[in-house]
């Protein structure tokens, strides 16, 4: 796993650039904590309300 740091520096436009640039360049991944059925969409949103997970849910259709 590897780490970034973009850190605001006074102008508003280079934070968004360095993102913009890593996301281009393929360089971000976003955690997945847990992957729900449709059929399981109210326990998605249950989970995602009491437990913060540390990474996205997904319900697939």
């Amino acid at each position: 796993m590897k780490l970034a740091f973009v850190m605001h520096m006074g102008d508003e436009t280079n934070g968004a650039r360095a993102v913009a640039e890593a996301a281009t360049a393929g360089r971000l991944s976003t955690p997945i904590a847990r992957r729900y059925s449709l059929d399981d969409g109210v326990e998605a949103a249950i989970d995602h309300a009491r437990r913060h997970p540390l990474g996205k849910i997904v319900v697939t259709v």
